[in-house]
């Protein structure tokens, strides 16, 4: 009979450890991508020297839009329900502007960006 409970005992903390590792793998990964992505958000929003002035580059936006979707496909299972509708609909407002679906505007590429780290960081 003991060795029935210890069984029982093992089974339960195996999965729970599972489940906590779980959850610690989601939000690394979302940690990692939320800092992916303020990075990606200051390299847009430089300042480039210019002749006379300065200029923000669209080609930093473009050249990076790849990885973009890469490293959202590696998050977006973390997501169900309501959640994942809101992740998704963030996620469409930053590619629209990748796959020049809305023309590029940098302030509003700001806000999406914005509003998709706050989202993330919410969790």
């Amino acid at each position: 009979m003991a060795t029935a409970g210890g069984i029982a005992v093992a089974i339960w903390s195996d999965r729970l450890t599972r489940r906590r590792e779980a959850q610690k793998g989601i939000e690394a990964r979302r940690r990692d991508f939320r800092a992916y992505l303020q990075m990606w958000k200051r390299e847009i929003d430089t300042l480039h020297f210019v002749g006379a002035g300065f200029e923000r580059w669209e080609s930093t936006f473009f050249n990076a839009f790849p990885l973009f979707e890469g490293q959202t496909e590696l998050i977006r299972c973390d997501f169900g329900g309501e959640k994942r509708v809101e992740f998704e609909r963030l996620v469409a407002t930053i590619t629209d502007f990748g796959r020049k679906t809305q023309t590029y505007n940098h302030d509003e590429l700001i806000k999406a960006l914005d509003a998709l780290i706050a989202f993330l960081a919410i969790g």
